[in-house]
């Protein structure tokens, strides 16, 4: 067998490991990936029927795998789009072809774009503390231009300063999001759209956490959003949302989303 052991061989053992690996980053930490534990599970158990000659089982798992496709799509339904949009940012995240794209965790970061992080970090752990409402998008490979077409054009280097500043209470731009593209500060006072797709978050979440949901379901961008009622700092991305993070955390999921 090892004798027909070629390069092709090699290309489809890295796809698929390319593909599982999209598929963990995906599903992890969501209730998919506890299904999609349980279908492997049947889908060993029905190997084992096979195998060992079970005509029982082997007859009612076999009739459930001919319509598992179908029950796929419906069971995932929301993960498949996702597993779609990140294959697709996994091509498009930039100009030019690099490694980084197929194992983008041996990518180091660029020193502006942590630098940015960090602004934005401690301009939210203050609003934390101070209990003022914000919500900062940052935008994938869509650059969400009709969002950021609904706010105030800024176009300015990304502080800690003019984003506290951009949130204060006292600003007319404080009730919008504001829009980080290519590490500037895009637009401010930015209205998001709702999806009435998202169905899945408590009926206590406010405007501004339902919309970084939508916003981040329709597209490749992550949400921080800081509460103005307890001053808790939750993370939105791929449809989901990530409820009180302290600061490690969420310079750990904006390099995972932006890797």
């Amino acid at each position: 067998m090892l004798e027909n052991f070629g390069f092709i061989n090699i290309i489809d053992i890295v796809v698929l490991g390319l593909l599982l690996y999209l598929m963990f980053r995906l599903l992890k930490g969501t209730t998919a990936f506890t299904v999609s534990i349980g279908l492997y599970i049947l889908l060993a158990i029905y190997g084992i029927a096979r195998y060992f000659n079970m005509p029982i089982l082997s007859t009612i798992l076999g009739a459930f795998w001919n319509i598992g496709i179908i029950l796929v799509v419906i069971i995932f339904k929301d993960e498949i789009r996702r597993f779609l949009m990140l294959l697709g940012k996994s091509v498009l995240s930039g100009n030019k072809f690099s490694i980084s794209r197929i194992f983008p965790m041996a990518l180091t970061f660029k020193e502006k774009e942590l630098h940015m992080m960090e602004a934005v970090l401690e301009a939210c752990d203050r609003m934390s503390q101070e209990k003022t409402g914000a919500l900062i998008v940052f935008t994938g490979t869509t650059e969400l231009k009709y969002i950021s077409q609904s706010g105030t054009n800024t176009d300015a280097v990304v502080s800690s300063k003019i984003i506290e500043t951009i949130f204060n209470k006292t600003s007319p731009l404080h009730d919008g999001a504001l829009i980080i593209n290519r590490n500037r500060i895009k637009a401010a006072g930015c209205i998001l759209p709702i999806s009435q797709e998202i169905s899945n978050l408590p009926e206590n979440v406010g405007t501004r956490h339902r919309s970084a949901v939508s916003v981040t379901y329709q597209s490749d961008a992550i949400a921080i959003i800081v509460s103005e009622e307890n001053g808790s700092i939750s993370i939105a991305k791929q449809g989901l949302l990530f409820y009180n993070l302290n600061k490690q955390q969420i310079l750990k999921e904006l390099l995972e989303q932006t890797l």
